[in-house]
């Protein structure tokens, strides 16, 4: 059924624009188009709502999952964004005082790393991990932020803006804490939720979306973390960082 509305929708909309007959001669656009209507397939589950109003994109399997978060760099050209997040992430940690110089620093789902380039900025001992962390990145490592290859109790701070990207929050949570030193800290930056005034819908990637940032701090501090602060951002949208305690 999901595979018969994709078709239909390319076919409405080849009526209505028939130079994209076009393409059809065009191997490699036929290429592109079609790992993006694969992804579109992939992604295309429901979504179901729990008790806490965090909604959950379901997967077909764990695999399907990972072949979605895979593909973003085929779709996305980030490396603008990184270069400029990297410069205003930077100053807002140093406004924060989270990091100490010589820090060890765990970014999750760090892409292409501007996230770390900012953490190493400031004198942190800085790596990510990305699913997909594209060819010779100086940066990032493969890895899967749900199953973390590190040994217990080495990090000082995890960092992460890619929440709504997790299959399953409480195991990501979890692989935090066990990785995280005894006092240490979890800096999280999150798009609004559903409910708050800035929400945007969610990508083609996202798995997780939460009634309001309130509701998200909730699930973190059920995890065993304590909150200890929170600000608003407006780069790369509007948002709001979190920083969590491990007591």
């Amino acid at each position: 059924m999901r595979l018969l509305t994709i078709i239909a929708a390319e076919v409405r909309e080849t009526w209505h624009r028939p130079g994209r007959l076009a393409g059809v001669l065009n191997p490699a656009r036929v290429a592109r188009s079609l790992r993006a209507k694969r992804v579109q397939w992939l992604a295309s589950g429901a979504w179901t709502t729990g008790d806490d109003g965090v909604a959950v994109r379901r997967f077909t399997s764990y695999d399907d999952y990972v072949r979605v978060q895979q593909s973003k760099l085929q779709h996305l050209d980030l490396g603008a964004h990184e270069a400029q997040f990297r410069a205003v992430l930077k100053d807002r940690l140093a406004a924060s005082g989270v990091v100490a110089r010589g820090a060890r620093v765990l970014c999750l789902g760090a892409r292409l790393g501007g996230e770390v380039a900012a953490f190493r900025d400031l004198g942190a001992f800085a790596v990510g991990v990305d699913l997909n962390p594209g060819p010779d990145n100086p940066w990032v490592m493969f890895g899967d932020f749900q199953h973390l290859q590190f040994p217990d109790g080495v990090v000082d701070v995890a960092y992460s803006n890619s929440l709504d990207h997790a299959f399953d929050l409480s195991r990501m949570l979890a692989e935090v804490w066990r990785v995280l030193t005894a006092d240490g800290r979890l800096v999280v930056e999150a798009d609004p939720g559903v409910k708050d005034a800035d929400a945007v819908a969610p990508d083609l990637w996202a798995s997780q979306q939460w009634p309001t940032v309130d509701a998200l701090a909730a699930q973190i501090v059920k995890g065993g973390f304590v909150l200890m602060a929170r600000s608003s951002f407006a780069y790369p949208r509007g948002g709001t960082s979190l920083v969590f305690r491990k007591p």
